[in-house]
């Protein structure tokens, strides 16, 4: 499974410019990015709006209960490969403390550990994005190019306060 996507323009930068590196980092190591339950959704919705392949900001792939898939942690050994002739690459899990294995294995690895704990939204995200990921979530994550789906939210936010 694909756990985050992002454009080379971050991933692979050849200006050494950290600013941009660091987006691609973060969401590698820290879950920190445009989460998604649809990846495909997210980034059709991206094309939509002019950012294409080489742009896409990080997108980070999400469980059933909107954690991040990627399972990196300390100790992991990551092979990077990047064909820049047809400017494609991948990353792969090749190894855990000492012990070195193939990338068919380290998927496996992945697909079977837990999530990590310690990843949450980034606290520094300003309110707006905030709000609109709270409405996201809430109206059920990207569906067919739309970015919410205000029925449902208006249903959870009406049992919410039934609840009260």
């Amino acid at each position: 499974r694909i756990a985050t996507i992002t454009g080379r323009y971050y991933g692979m930068d050849r200006d050494k410019r950290w600013d941009r590196t660091k987006l691609a980092y973060d969401a590698l190591v820290h879950g920190i990015g445009k989460k998604s339950d649809n990846l495909i959704t997210s980034i059709q919705d991206s094309y939509k709006q002019n950012i294409t392949d080489e742009f896409l900001k990080p997108i980070i792939s999400t469980d059933d209960r909107n954690k991040p898939v990627g399972k990196i942690k300390d100790g992991d050994t990551i092979q990077v490969i990047i064909d820049p002739n047809e400017l494609e690459g991948s990353l792969d899990l090749v190894g855990e403390g000492e012990r070195r294995f193939s990338p068919e294995e380290g998927a496996e690895i992945l697909a079977n550990r837990p999530s990590r704990n310690d990843l949450a939204p980034d606290p520094r995200l300003p309110e707006d994005t905030r709000l609109w990921a709270a409405l996201q979530n809430a109206g059920g994550g990207t569906w067919s190019g739309c970015v919410f789906d205000v029925d449902r939210i208006v249903e959870t936010l009406e049992k919410g306060l039934q609840a009260r």
